[in-house]
């Protein structure tokens, strides 16, 4: 019998840093518990995907024991927080090592990054992972006096985070908790723990030679025992999602089925909790997909709720917002969301997740019984940050709503507004379609030119431009229309190679009134068809509606306008534009909607291209040729003794004068 007990105290011994007091005796197989946390609400223990109970210890009330089980493929955990933040939360998790053998691993949030905590102040007594599934049993002091400031003591009212990873868990050794598969439930209020437990009626005293080792028997199933009702999570229950229950907002294209649409959103009141609102989200993405609500039409304030691929392809939910001053997206510091199913796989997202129609969070999110303009963003540049956050959309322009909607109550599909968008893009022209303006450099449209724009009224919609676009740069080639023959207030289309060379964007931007900037617009007006970049030379073909609802960027194409032809060098990962090789050659003004041949350039842009051609020649002729000239009757008599020199020297004299009196001509 004493080496039994030597043999006890040994197992706890090496479970707790030896600055620790030793382990307090294991519960009995039949101890009672409290619940503290059950996902869904009501699940039975074994059915839940997300158990927690707790009791205060029998032989040494100074601890808690708790039992913590639930599905999880790389760690589960709860963590304690003072702020009801993830930053300086105490958490305790249950997690595979990379041996896939269960461990008890004690840590804390510095900030939203988790650290393994110095001093590992937990005792194990069952850890088993079986079919996806944890079980595992230990204590904690309630007050561990941990030097080092990462344990909090747990009979203060905390708030609680209910955490789970789907995937493997931990990296290093020894083993460190890595990012959550989703944001974990936070209570909404805070609890002491130490209370809520029920205390199990203590045994009578026993000696040292009667305590019971340790068990590792799966049978160890905890008893609940009634406790006081505890306050419901922050999200509502999962309930099974049905098709009719929801109410589809987005389709686009307009029509799609689900399962094709780049873009799908469908919300529901939640069946068991009507002060929730169900989200569905799914489209084409690489990295994220969001849902925006904006008062302004605009990206400042809007209030953003999306789902995140991470660097394992797991996705996470985040709540965030837009800056008023800017459209910087940042996310939110309460995150009133919550999780509830995701998938990912060949470049295509799906998640459906909660959020509460009115937030406490009154300064990020905005109330959901109200009027708002819908915005639908999807984003392909993946983030590495932690906690998961949204990267800039890039050339996946946002599109919004075309009138004001209120989600709560509204029926029926919104979309995009009806002069713009993907639902509405017209069909793409021909291969063998003819356009009927041209426009080229250098000027009088010559075939394989080096800049070619070419403009046609779409054969299906005649509401709508094509454009055809090519020239020789290795960054991007734009046509800007403006009522002047200058840069300033001009409605540019672009054509933008990325950094790697493997895409081209189109880009429709415009200029500021009070300088030459370039600037993208807010709504992309136009329908990409197709790109080329081959050899250092780009095309494009794309569509843009005539009348535009953008009356602040876009201009209305029927009209008579100025052609500006540019190109530049430098590539673009975003689609924006970098300053113009060279000033832009201008074209006549012409009415793209009904002009019909090839449009001269201006004598202006002529004047400035014999310009060039004059100065060229003039430093051709003098500082080259001239100055070799004289270099040869001044410094190559000795090496060409026989009169050599002087006929070179002629010959470039007479060169120079040829082609400085050519220059006279342009």
């Amino acid at each position: 019998m004493a080496l039994a007990v030597l043999a006890a105290a040994a197992f706890f011994l090496c479970l707790a840093p030896a600055s620790l007091n030793a382990c307090p005796t294991s519960p009995a197989l039949n101890a009672s518990y409290a619940t503290i946390y059950s996902i869904p609400n009501g699940c039975e223990q074994s059915s839940c995907d997300y158990f927690l109970a707790a009791r205060l210890n029998d032989a040494d009330p100074t601890y808690l024991d708790f039992w913590l089980e639930g599905n999880a493929g790389g760690w589960i955990a709860v963590g304690f927080s003072a702020t009801s933040s993830m930053a300086n939360a105490d958490v305790l998790a249950c997690a595979l090592d990379s041996s896939s053998t269960p461990v008890l691993i004690d840590a804390w949030n510095p900030g939203y990054s988790n650290t393994r905590d110095a001093q590992q102040d937990l005792c194990s007594n069952v850890l088993e992972h079986d079919s996806g599934r944890f079980t595992c049993s230990f204590a904690r002091a309630i007050n561990t006096g941990d030097p080092n400031g990462q344990d909090l003591q747990l009979d203060s009212d905390l708030y609680l985070l209910l955490a789970t990873r789907s995937t493997t868990g931990t990296s290093g050794n020894p083993p460190e908790l890595q990012q959550h598969s989703s944001t974990p439930p936070i209570s909404p209020s805070a609890l002491n723990v130490v209370s809520l437990v029920t205390p199990p009626a203590i045994s009578p005293s026993v000696s040292s030679s009667e305590q019971p080792v340790p068990s590792t028997s799966s049978s160890s199933v905890p008893m609940a025992t009634p406790m006081p009702p505890t306050p419901p999570l922050t999200c509502p229950p999962a309930s099974p999602a049905s098709e009719s229950d929801y109410r589809v907002f987005a389709r686009i294209p307009a029509g799609c089925e689900r399962s094709s649409c780049t873009y799908y959103l469908a919300v529901r009141t939640n069946p068991d909790d009507p002060e929730f609102l169900d989200f569905e989200l799914e489209g084409d993405a690489q990295s994220w997909i969001a849902i925006g609500l904006s008062k302004t039409a605009s990206m400042e304030s809007a209030d953003v709720s999306g789902c995140v691929v991470q660097a394992d392809n797991s996705v996470a939910v985040v709540d965030a917002w837009n800056t008023p001053d800017s459209t910087n997206n940042v996310r939110d510091t309460l995150q009133d969301i919550s999780f509830t199913s995701s998938s990912f796989g060949d470049s295509r997202i799906s998640c459906t997740f909660s959020r509460p129609i009115v937030s406490g969070d009154t300064e990020q999110d905005l109330p959901m019984n109200d009027n708002y303009y819908l915005l639908f963003g999807r984003g392909n540049t993946s983030s590495t940050a932690q906690p998961p956050a949204l990267n800039y959309h890039g050339p996946l322009t946002p599109v919004w709503s075309n009138s004001l909607v209120d989600i709560t109550t509204a029926t029926g599909e919104v979309g995009p507004p009806a002069e713009i968008g993907p639902s509405n893009c017209p069909p793409a022209p021909a291969s063998d379609a003819v356009y009927r303006l041209n426009a080229t450099v250098p000027d009088g449209c010559p075939d394989n030119a080096d800049f070619t724009v070419r403009v046609r009224t779409n054969d299906q919609n005649s509401s709508f431009l094509d454009f055809y676009l090519e020239g020789d740069t290795s960054g991007w080639i734009a046509v800007g229309f403006s009522p002047t023959d200058d840069m300033l207030t001009a409605d540019v289309f672009a054509c933008v190679v990325s950094t790697d060379g493997s895409t081209v964007f189109v880009n429709d931007a415009w200029n500021l009134p009070s300088s030459r900037s370039n600037v993208r617009d807010t709504i992309q007006d136009v329908c990409l068809h197709s790109t080329n970049f081959e050899n250092g030379r780009i095309s494009c073909i794309f569509s843009r509606a005539i009348r535009t609802s953008d009356t602040d960027n876009d201009l209305d194409l029927n009209g008579t306008y100025f052609m500006l032809l540019g190109r530049g060098n430098s590539q673009s990962d975003t689609g924006t534009l970098t300053r113009h090789e060279n000033n832009p050659p201008i074209t006549v003004a012409v009415n793209p909607t009904v002009f019909s041949g090839c449009v001269p350039l201006t004598v202006n842009a002529v004047r400035a291209a014999l310009t060039r051609v004059h100065g060229i020649l003039m430093v051709v002729a003098w500082p080259v040729l001239a100055v070799t000239a004289i270099f040869f009757a001044a410094f190559m008599k000795p090496a060409l003794p026989n009169g050599e020199w002087f006929q070179v020297h002629r010959a470039f004299n007479v060169a120079s004068l040829i082609i400085g009196a050519t220059a006279f001509f342009f």
